[in-house]
């Protein structure tokens, strides 16, 4: 559904959902398996962006501007936001937030790979 139909409002009111406002509908869809960041690549090149959860409670990732995002005292077991991974290197993995263009590089942020920062890989999706 799109925010000009359903804009975000910041408080605790009633659902205003309207099924004739729905540009698509996900018939199918599958989760990987918790951790498995071999998974998520092989998911990633062969299928496509990826609906991962992660912790973006440290406020060192609320804050983040630029570099390779690691860390180690962001638990990987406290998921709360929702990001897309999109892309990734040896290296880091890299993550499109919906904080806006102002947020991290750009709206993106590279997180080091291979190590589950945030929980980056505890609950990945695809349609």
């Amino acid at each position: 559904m799109m925010e000009t139909y359903y804009p975000y409002v910041g408080k605790k009111e009633r659902c205003h959902y309207n099924s004739r406002s729905v540009r698509t509908r996900a018939r199918r869809w599958a989760t990987l398996p918790a951790g498995d960041e071999e998974a998520m690549e092989r998911a990633l090149a062969t299928i496509g962006p990826l609906a991962v959860a992660v912790n973006a409670s440290p406020f060192t990732f609320q804050l983040y501007r630029s570099g390779i995002y690691n860390d180690p005292f962001c638990v990987p077991w406290k998921l709360n936001h929702a990001m897309l991974l999109v892309g990734y290197t040896p290296e880091y993995w890299i993550l499109l937030n919906w904080w806006g263009k102002q947020w991290g590089e750009n709206g993106y942020m590279r997180i080091r790979r291979g190590f589950n920062i945030c929980g980056v890989a505890n609950m990945a999706t695809y349609v």
